[in-house]
């Protein structure tokens, strides 16, 4: 429909100010890789119900170290199997496998196997009914001061909001 045809083309003006706001965040506080992922449903199950899904669509790294967006696509929201109520709360959190609750073994294991030391994560709600879209997740190799993380947070909760109505542009 033409609708869709506006809403892509409106996306794609947001592509390049999308890409800024998260290579700002990147170099404020210094992380190895910053990614935008969003939520969306996928097959349908034999009961009929939607799988859902979770993919990359905008990645931002320091030099030295590969890309991985084309490598996150489609992943099951069963990836981050640990307790999401944080996250549909609205809040932030930081997943440092020797500290954090949220380190369940799947995300440990995807973690260790992408040379993660410690992970930030942060809701993008929708701007109109606060429903969960994406995810701003930000990466270290190393594991970083705990006294860092809400500096981080705050930075990560202002990108979060000011995407929330980027992502959600018709």
């Amino acid at each position: 429909s033409m609708d869709a045809y506006i809403s892509v083309e409106n996306r794609i003006k947001m592509d390049g100010p999308i890409t800024t706001a998260i290579r700002t965040l990147q170099t404020k506080i210094d992380a190895d890789r910053v990614m935008i992922l969003e939520l969306h449903n996928g097959k349908v199950n034999a009961s009929g119900v939607h799988f859902a899904y979770i993919s990359s669509s905008y990645e931002v790294v320091k030099p030295g170290f590969a890309k991985i967006l084309l490598d996150t696509q489609n992943l099951p929201t069963s990836l981050l199997a640990g307790d999401w109520g944080p996250l549909l709360e609205g809040k932030c959190l930081f997943v440092d496998p020797t500290f954090d609750a949220f380190a369940t073994p799947s995300i440990t294991d995807w973690m260790e196997s992408n040379g993660v030391g410690t992970l930030g994560i942060c809701p993008i709600s929708s701007p109109d009914d606060e429903r969960l879209v994406g995810l701003v997740m930000t990466q270290w190799a190393d594991d970083i001061d705990n006294k860092k993380h809400s500096d981080y947070k705050l930075d990560m909760q202002l990108l979060s909001y000011k995407l929330s109505g980027m992502l959600s542009s018709k």
